[in-house]
C-alpha cells in the first residue's frame, strides 16, 4: 500500500501534503511504481510490516518474522529468520545460524515502527 499512495502522488504531479488543518501528516513511505509501469526496472527498499501483532521485514532474499504478543519491542531471540529465495516454504529458520542478519533487519524494523509510530497488539 505505500507504494500505491507514491505511485498516485507523482503520477498525478501533486506535493502530498505536510500538514492537515494544522495537524503534522506523516511523511509518505514506499516507492513509486510508474518506473516498473514504463518497463524500467526500481531499486526497492527493504519492505516492513505489522499487523495485529505479527511483523517482519523484507530486504531482497531475507525475511525476518515474529509474533509479539504484548512485548514490544520485539526481543531479538523472537525473530524467525529466512531466505526466501533458498525457502520459499519458510521451513528453515536460519535465525540461530545468521544472528547478524537478524540483528541488522530487526534494527531496521525497530527504526521503521517508531518512525511511524507502530503501537503494539494487545
Amino acid at each position: 500500500l505505500p507504494d500505491i499512495m507514491t505511485t498516485i502522488v507523482e503520477a498525478t504531479d501533486v506535493d502530498y501534503p505536510q500538514t492537515y488543518r494544522d495537524n503534522k501528516i506523516q511523511p509518505m513511505e514506499g516507492t513509486s511504481l510508474l518506473p516498473l509501469m514504463r518497463g524500467d526496472p526500481i531499486e526497492h527498499p527493504p519492505l516492513f510490516w505489522e499487523h495485529i501483532g505479527k511483523q517482519g521485514a523484507r530486504q531482497g532474499d531475507w525475511k525476518i518474522v515474529a509474533r509479539a504478543g504484548r512485548v514490544f519491542p520485539i526481543p531479538l531471540d523472537k525473530w524467525e529468520l529466512y531466505n526466501i529465495e533458498d525457502d520459499r516454504s519458510e521451513l528453515n529458520n536460519l535465525a540461530s545460524v545468521k544472528p547478524e542478519k537478524v540483528n541488522e533487519l530487526a534494527a531496521m524494523w525497530h527504526e521503521w515502527a517508531q518512525r511511524c509510530k507502530v503501537v503494539p497488539y494487545k
